[in-house]
């Protein structure tokens, strides 16, 4: 368990900005670019079509949003506990994750 753990942790630890793919200005224009031809040409052509039915698709779609929003919260509660539990507010805590996880490992693991 604590493997799987580290391994989730140290998971993009390595990663870096500038040596990211499609980091660069002319992938955000030309992203930004295909998006509106796209949104352009899909607005055009649903002229002349019949309205789709999606209430099922939406509704998926809104729970897995509700889904993620909900998980995203109880994590950040859980690393906020943790941050006041292992710094027991006599510290400064940082947002450094790997070191947070660590620190609560040793002491939650003997």
């Amino acid at each position: 368990m604590t493997a799987l753990l580290n391994w989730a942790v140290n998971l993009g630890s390595d990663f870096e900005f500038a040596t990211a793919p499609l980091n660069g200005l002319t992938y955000s224009i030309a992203g930004g670019v295909l998006y509106l031809a796209v949104v352009l040409l899909l607005r055009e052509w649903m002229r002349t079509q019949e309205p789709m039915q999606l209430r099922l698709l939406f509704a998926v779609h809104n729970l897995v949003l509700c889904v993620g929003s909900f998980l995203m919260l109880v994590f950040t509660l859980l690393h906020v506990w943790f941050m006041v539990r292992v710094c027991e507010l006599s510290g400064v805590c940082t947002c450094d994750t790997i070191a947070l996880v660590s620190r609560v490992l040793s002491k939650l693991v003997v």
